[in-house]
């Protein structure tokens, strides 16, 4: 019962016992996470999918490598965190991020054990079921050899990105033209406009003179330019259709293009990343023109 001067509530209540208690953790199940934990984690949850219909991609897995992917980008971490191959919920991931970000402490430890992942750091434990489900295999999605490569400054490139997706629609559609010297990215919208930016990069590639054409999701691309941490990113390509790369610092970033079509600039389909299932029958990753 609650009363404030003529006002009177009443709330229904539960029998504590019904309240479910706490996992119980074996204290050796547990071990000190640092700094690092936390950094991988915030530099690779961009890249989850928050597709529901796609649950084995709806977290971030921890094994030999740090690995988030929707199926159209992807980031990677080349270093183990101590975990063996669990998927973690992004739900949780953020939550724990915030936890830290509230804690400048550093005392953390985290366990696994009956399909749990635990968290704690001075009396707060936070914990949470695991995905059950298997991340797929990503690493044959990972370009071989880029011949061709673009070196220009981070922030520039993310603020004339935010200029362009003014005029490129909620597909977020950027077209990218690589030329000796010199970027020029451009956006088209029926109804709404178009604009277009040339900005100063060093450009090479197999045939140096030859101008190179891709299209992007610009505000996945945006995504990982904010993942990283250089002044100067290093975009690396095959060929408009192969994944474009960005590494930095141990870690990879990927992203699928776009398919531009000629005569309608602003119509795009966009690929995804094709990665290895244990079932040929069901393909989790496919073009999605072919999905249809």
């Amino acid at each position: 019962m609650v009363k404030c001067e003529k006002s009177h509530f009443k709330l229904m209540t539960m029998q504590p016992e019904e309240f479910p208690c706490p996992p119980t953790v074996p204290e050796q199940d547990f071990f000190p996470v640092g700094e690092q934990f936390f950094q991988y984690l915030s530099k690779v949850k961009y890249a989850a999918s928050k597709d529901e219909l796609r649950h084995n991609l709806n977290g971030v897995f921890l094994g030999a490598e740090v690995v988030a992917t929707d199926g159209h980008r992807m980031a990677i971490i080349k270093k183990s965190l101590g975990f063996m191959d669990v998927l973690v919920p992004l739900d949780f991931i953020s939550l724990i991020l915030k936890l830290k970000s509230r804690d400048e402490r550093n005392t953390f430890q985290a366990g696994c054990s009956n399909n749990l992942i635990i968290i704690r750091s001075h009396g707060l434990t936070l914990f949470s079921r695991l995905i059950d489900a298997e991340f797929p295999d990503y690493s044959q999605a990972i370009p071989d050899d880029p011949s061709r490569y673009a070196l220009m400054a981070r922030k520039d490139l993310m603020q004339a990105l935010k200029r362009i997706m003014l005029m490129s629609g909620k597909e977020c559609a950027v077209k990218f033209e690589f030329n000796p010297g010199s970027l020029v990215l451009s956006s088209f919208t029926p109804n709404l406009g178009n604009a277009s930016e040339k900005m100063e990069i060093e450009y090479r590639s197999e045939s140096y003179e030859t101008s190179f054409t891709v299209g992007l999701n610009g505000k996945f691309l945006l995504d990982m330019l904010e993942a990283l941490d250089e002044d100067q990113v290093k975009l690396q390509m095959i060929n408009d259709e192969s994944p474009l790369m960005i590494e930095e610092h141990g870690s990879l970033h990927i992203l699928m293009p776009l398919h531009l079509l000629e005569a309608e600039p602003e119509a795009q389909s966009e690929t995804e990343i094709e990665l290895a299932t244990e079932s040929e029958s069901e393909p989790e990753f496919v073009e999605e023109k072919e999905a249809a």
